[in-house]
């Protein structure tokens, strides 16, 4: 993030300047800077070029699919990203603007995304929003998210710390299906429901702590977890003890904790 920092202050000034030319830091960094939307019918490119319109403030629907720019800094103005907006986009580092309130469906699919922080305005995130991103390690969901989608981080195999804001009240089904080097989870208190799945195949997963908020957690949710051993559950949390659709894998070791537990 040290170049985005560098980079970001580079763009501050010439925008000041009113200097910027179309390609004056695409040459220097493969850079990318999007006030508002351009989506030429060449859908791979190096350089996007801002409106003039002010009334444009999301980013439509596979805009940038396949966009080349590593570096990505979104414009204030951009308070929506829409299905499928950056899918299998080549950007390693992207700087989300202040008023960002709803990344849609899939709009990062299989990117090269290494660390994710979300603006601290955002309140949704939809179904695979960031599934497949092999090289994001760290997670941090801030508290203003009361939505996130089915397997909105699901498969990010390279994904090992996750922080879970407390705006959510429930984990979406295969939230962090298939997030098989993920070993610290923190939960908040605030969430009640753990749907299917949702941390289905995380074989790295050694502890997880369920807080006593939680009322139920749904089948499958640690399916596959193989090294997890052991799991304190809420007194009154209901959870699925058949074989077949257990929640738990079969040698975790679960341990019903009394209601003065904290």
């Amino acid at each position: 993030m040290e170049n985005t920092k560098y980079v970001t202050r580079l763009y501050v000034l010439l925008r000041r300047l009113n200097s910027i030319e179309p390609d004056i830091l695409t040459s220097i960094y493969n850079f990318a800077v999007i006030p508002r939307l351009d989506c030429p019918e060449d859908k791979v490119f190096e350089c996007i070029r801002p409106l003039p319109d002010p009334r444009d403030n999301a980013i439509k629907s596979y805009g940038f699919m396949k966009c080349k720019s590593k570096m990505i800094i979104l414009d204030n103005d951009v308070v929506e990203i829409g299905p499928g907006a950056f899918q299998n986009a080549a950007l390693s580092d992207i700087v989300f603007p202040d008023g960002l309130l709803c990344i849609a469906d899939c709009a990062f699919v299989e990117t090269n995304l290494k660390k994710l922080v979300l603006p601290s305005s955002l309140k949704a995130l939809g179904d695979s929003a960031f599934h497949c991103n092999w090289n994001l390690e760290t997670l941090v969901i801030p508290d203003s998210v009361v939505y996130a989608g089915i397997g909105a981080f699901a498969h990010n195999e390279a994904l090992r710390n996750v922080s879970i804001g407390r705006g959510l009240t429930s984990l979406s089904e295969t939230m962090f299906d298939g997030c098989t080097n993920l070993d610290n989870v923190v939960i908040p208190d605030t969430v009640i429901n753990i749907s299917a799945c949702a941390f289905r195949a995380c074989e790295s997963l050694e502890t997880i702590h369920i807080p006593n908020s939680v009322r139920f957690i749904g089948e499958h949710v640690f399916y596959g977890c193989e090294a997890l051993k052991e799991v304190s559950i809420p007194a009154g949390c209901r959870y699925n003890t058949n074989m077949r659709y257990s929640t738990f894998p079969p040698w975790t070791k679960l341990i019903r904790r009394t209601p003065a537990f904290n």
